[in-house]
């Protein structure tokens, strides 16, 4: 399953490049939002 994603990721990659990244970090910066904000209003 590793081998796959590794795969995909490098086809993909190629094809939107800056754009994928982009967007992981905003999706990681969401889900940190989303701790903080249960952590202190939980």
């Amino acid at each position: 399953m590793s081998t796959l994603g590794m795969m995909v990721g490098r086809f993909i990659g190629s094809i939107i490049g800056k754009k994928a990244e982009i967007l992981g970090g905003l999706v990681l910066i969401g889900i940190g939002v989303q701790i903080l904000w249960t952590h202190f209003h939980g």
